[in-house]
């Protein structure tokens, strides 16, 4: 579990062992990309990785980046990867992502 603070709130993203949706987790499979939520994840993981959060990226990543990470992950299928997104209040909270490599 990684917990930090972004944008004046709590962060944590934890394992979660089902790859569908927990609406009452707040827990989302993610199917369509959205404007939205690109939006909220390039603020979400900008804030993280300025604040030296080990996510991978050695500069927050663009919206240009993550849309296109998330069009993929999305456009793969459910049995080669998944990404689900948690929501507090509604707004994004956190990501995750698998992909299986051959």
């Amino acid at each position: 579990m990684y917990s930090g603070r972004a944008s004046g709130r709590s962060v944590a993203v934890a394992r979660h062992n089902d790859q569908t949706s927990d609406p009452a987790r707040g827990i989302e499979r993610l199917t369509v990309v959205r404007a939205a939520d690109v939006a909220e994840l390039t603020d979400l993981l900008g804030a993280l990785v300025r604040a030296d959060a080990a996510l991978g990226w050695t500069a927050p990543p663009s919206a240009s980046d993550l849309r296109g990470l998330l069009e993929s992950l999305v456009a793969t299928g459910p049995a080669d990867a998944c990404v689900v997104v948690a929501r507090h209040t509604g707004a994004v909270a956190g990501f995750g992502y698998w992909r299986r490599h051959a």
